[in-house]
C-alpha cells in the first residue's frame, strides 16, 4: 500500500503524543486529517491550526469521509470508531502501520530501547537538522529547536522513536537502527525476556541492505541478545571498548562535559546540556550516527552543545528561591534511579521525589524492583496509579510500592492521594529543596501548578519586601 497525495486520514486517539506526530507529518505532507481523543490538549491545538479536524469524544460519526482509520494498542476492538470502520469496509492500520508507510522508502534511522528512546532520536534529529540535513522526525517527546514532536524535511533521512511496547516496531524498516538497552518492561504484553529479545532481533532483521545496527555495548541483555547477529555493529557506551565511547567524564549539575573517542582516534572534547551519566551514553548513539553520515565533528559537537533535552526529561519546571521543581518521564525502576542520581549531581540541601506509577500491571510485575530504586531520595512520595488504558488489578495501587519501599528501610515515605499532593508539597518543600516529580502520567500537571504556586508565592514575597 502507498499512499498518494489528498487522502482523508482519520486518528482514534489523535492526542497521543506517538498519533499526533504522525498525524504532523501527513498534514504537511497534503494530506485531510481528522481525528478524536477524550478532550483536547494543546497538541490537539497546534493539529487544528495546520487544518486537522479534531472530534472530543468518540462516535462512530466521526469517520465520515475517511480513506484510513489509524488506531493504536490502546484502541479496543469494541471502540465505536474502530467498530463502524470495519463495518464499512474502512481501510484501518496500527499507528505501526502508518508510521511505517511514510518511512520506509527513506532513509530511516528508527531507536528503540527500554529506556533513552526519546532523548536519543531527538539528539539525533536535532543534530541533522543542525546540520542542514533537513530531516523528517517523529519523536516521542516535544523538542524546543524542532517546534514540536514532529518535523517534515526535504532531507532523505527520518528519524523515528520505534515503540517497543507492543511489538509494532517490527513493521518499521530502518537504514538505522538504534538499541539503547533491553530492560524487563511492558510485561503485560511479552511473557519474558526471552520473548522480549526474540522481538528486538526481529526488529533487528529488518535493517535494510547496505544498513547498520548501534548498540549499546554496556547493556548485557543486548549483548546476549546479538550472540550470533549478523548484522554489521557499531557498539556505543560508556566502556573503552567500544567504537565510540567518552574519555574524562565530568559531570555537572545541569550539564556534562567529555571527550569523544571514535574508531580509536580522539576527536576531542563535546559537552550535552542535559544532566546524567545516562545522557552521556545516549549523546554516544547521536554523535556515531552522525559521524557515520559523514558529518563533520564539530558540526555535531556544536549542535549537541546546543540540545536542551525533550520535554518531560529532566525539564526544569521552577527555579527560585533556592528551590527547584524537575518534571521528569521517567517510570521503571532503571529509569528512577537514572534520574535520581543525575538530580544528585545538582547537590540539593534535600531532594524530594514524587512518584505516580504508571499502569497496573507495571507496578505489578516489577513491584519489587520498585522497592529498591527510590534509595538516594531523601524523602519519598508515592501516589495513586495513572491507569493509561488499563482496568485496575486487584490488591494492585501506589500503596503496593510504599509498602514495598518501607519494608526495605527507607526512613522518610509517605502515601498522598494524588488531589492531595499539590497542596502537600507547596506547604513542605523549603528553601534548598529540588523536588523531583516522576512519572509517565499526568502528574506533569501537578508540577506545573506547584511551579505556578511558588511563582505566586515568590511574587507575594517580593511585594511584602
Amino acid at each position: 500500500m502507498r499512499l498518494k497525495g489528498g487522502k482523508h486520514i482519520h486518528f482514534i486517539g489523535i492526542g497521543g503524543i506517538g498519533m499526533s506526530a504522525i498525524a504532523f507529518v501527513l498534514l504537511k505532507q497534503g494530506h485531510r486529517v481528522s481525528g478524536s481523543d477524550v478532550k483536547r490538549s494543546r497538541i490537539i491545538d497546534k493539529l487544528e491550526s495546520l487544518g486537522g479536524k479534531f472530534h472530543e469524544g468518540h462516535h462512530e460519526k466521526n469517520i465520515k469521509g475517511a480513506d484510513i482509520v489509524v488506531y493504536s494498542s490502546s484502541i479496543t476492538p469494541e471502540n465505536p470508531e474502530i467498530k463502524a470502520a470495519r463495518n464499512k469496509k474502512i481501510s484501518t492500520l496500527h499507528r505501526a502501520d502508518m508510521l511505517a508507510l511514510i518511512m520506509n522508502d527513506r532513509k530511516g534511522i528508527a531507536v528503540t530501547g527500554a529506556h533513552g528512546k526519546t532523548t536519543t532520536s531527538s539528539l539525533i534529529a536535532h543534530i541533522l537538522y543542525r546540520a542542514g540535513l533537513d530531516p523528517t522526525a517523529i519523536l516521542g517527546g516535544e523538542v524546543k529547536s524542532l517546534e514540536g514532536n514532529a518535523r517534515v524535511g526535504d532531507g532523505e533521512h527520518f528519524v523515528v522513536e520505534a515503540d517497543e511496547s507492543d511489538g509494532s516496531f517490527v513493521h518499521l524498516k530502518p537504514f538505522y537502527s538504534v538499541v539503547t538497552n533491553i530492560d524487563a518492561e511492558h510485561m503485560d504484553y511479552y511473557r519474558n525476556m526471552g520473548e522480549i529479545i526474540s522481538w528486538y532481533l526481529k526488529f533487528i532483521e529488518k535493517i535494510k541492505p547496505g544498513g547498520r545496527l548501534f548498540a549499546c555495548g554496556d547493556c548485557e541483555n543486548l549483548k546476549r541478545a546479538l550472540r550470533g547477529c549478523q548484522k554489521d555493529i557499531f557498539t556505543f557506551g560508556l566502556s573503552k571498548e567500544h567504537h565510540i565511547h567518552p574519555e574524562k567524564i565530568k559531570m555537572h549539575d545541569s550539564h556534562s562535559e567529555f571527550e569523544v573517542v571514535y574508531r580509536g582516534k580522539n576527536l576531542g572534547a563535546a559537552a550535552i546540556n542535559i544532566p546524567g551519566i545516562h545522557n552521556v551514553s545516549n549523546a554516544m548513539a547521536a554523535f556515531a550516527v552522525a559521524l557515520e553520515l559523514g558529518l563533520d565533528f564539530d558540526t555535531i559537537k556544536e549542535a549537541a552543545r546546543d540540545f536542551t533535552g525533550a520535554a518531560r526529561r529532566f525539564q526544569v519546571k521552577y527555579s527560585g528561591n533556592g528551590i527547584k521543581v524537575i518534571d521528569d518521564y521517567a517510570h521503571h525502576p532503571s529509569e528512577i534511579k537514572a534520574t535520581i542520581l543525575a538530580a544528585r549531581n545538582w547537590k540539593p540541601k534535600r531532594l524530594i521525589v514524587a512518584f505516580q506509577p504508571h499502569r497496573f500491571s507495571r507496578t505489578k510485575y516489577l513491584k519489587d524492583k520498585f522497592g529498591g530504586c527510590f534509595d538516594m531520595a531523601d524523602k519519598l512520595i508515592l501516589t495513586d496509579i495513572y491507569a493509561a488504558s488499563e482496568d485496575e488489578l486487584d490488591n494492585v495501587s501506589g500503596s503496593s510500592i510504599y509498602e514495598e519501599v518501607k519494608m526495605r528501610g527507607h526512613k522518610d515515605v509517605s502515601y498522598i492521594r494524588k488531589k492531595e499532593l499539590e497542596g502537600y508539597l507547596a506547604k513542605e518543600i523549603k528553601r534548598g529543596d529540588m523536588v523531583l516529580m516522576m512519572g509517565a502520567g499526568d502528574i506533569t500537571n501537578i508540577a506545573d501548578e506547584l511551579a505556578l504556586s511558588l511563582k505566586g508565592k515568590k511574587c507575594r514575597s517580593k511585594k511584602k519586601t
